[in-house]
């Protein structure tokens, strides 16, 4: 159809520059949208079923640090250390894993406060005289949340433990030894664990533990110049460790 006398037809819209650029953007952000979306799906499908598949068996290790507690001059002239414990487990239920572990304590012993409990006033320093203390425990871990990254949980340990002491001793003034002992040890534990991904987690654990033989007596290395032997106790320490497990 031709124009009307006197009017010229609209010239056709052409495509420059500028509208292909602003397409090419449009076309991108949709593409992103698209790859968002899906990648949230597969995530929250990971997600439900990360940890569901079953690894029966659990390998670990932890280091901390452990406080003597009991008996009293355990507790006064012994320093605290670095435990070191190594596990390895199975797990029956999503929410329960036994092991058998290996823990390894050495209290190394405080010069200046057993040089003051014997009452020497000399120069001479004391030497000697560290705690060494093996467990060997079977331990149940309960799991409050399974399937879940973050899991807190509660243990309870029974095993073995044996207990020995390095001769203390001052230059030319006394030289003391404690015996040797052995027996029951129970511990209890609460924690929490984090999966890494979905081989490895990492977790910290704090733990009471009580070694039970009554002939424990770290106060004979200790006590006053001419005194009498003491009587023993049961040894007792806290520790609170981070520790590293695998599932396979």
């Amino acid at each position: 159809m031709n124009a009307p006398l006197g009017r010229r037809a609209p010239a056709a819209r052409r495509f420059d520059d500028t509208d292909e650029v602003a397409l090419t953007m449009r076309c991108k952000l949709a593409l992103l949208m698209v790859l968002a979306l899906g990648a949230a799906d597969v995530a929250h499908a990971q997600e439900d079923t990360y940890f569901r598949r079953p690894h029966h068996f659990v390998v670990y290790a932890d280091m901390g640090i452990a406080i003597s507690s009991a008996p009293g001059a355990f507790a006064d002239a012994w320093n605290t250390t670095l435990p070191f414990t190594l596990g390895l487990g199975y797990a029956p239920l999503s929410w329960l894993e036994v092991s058998g572990s290996f823990s390894y304590f050495s209290f190394g012993n405080n010069a200046l406060e057993s040089k003051r409990q014997i009452g020497y006033q000399g120069v001479q320093s004391v030497q000697g005289g560290s705690i060494t203390t093996l467990q060997f425990l079977g331990r149940a871990r309960f799991v409050a949340i399974p399937n879940l990254r973050f899991n807190p949980f509660l243990e309870a340990s029974l095993g073995y433990f044996t207990t020995s002491a390095e001769d203390l001793e001052i230059e030319n003034v006394l030289v003391r030894s404690m015996d040797s002992v052995s027996g029951p040890s129970v511990s209890f534990g609460a924690g929490a664990q984090y999966a890494l991904n979905e081989y490895w987690s990492a977790y910290t654990r704090y733990t009471w533990s009580i070694n039970r033989n009554g002939d424990f007596a770290p106060g004979n290395l200790v006590r006053p110049l001419g005194a009498p032997e003491v009587e023993g106790g049961n040894q007792q320490y806290s520790a609170l460790v981070v520790g590293i497990m695998i599932r396979i």
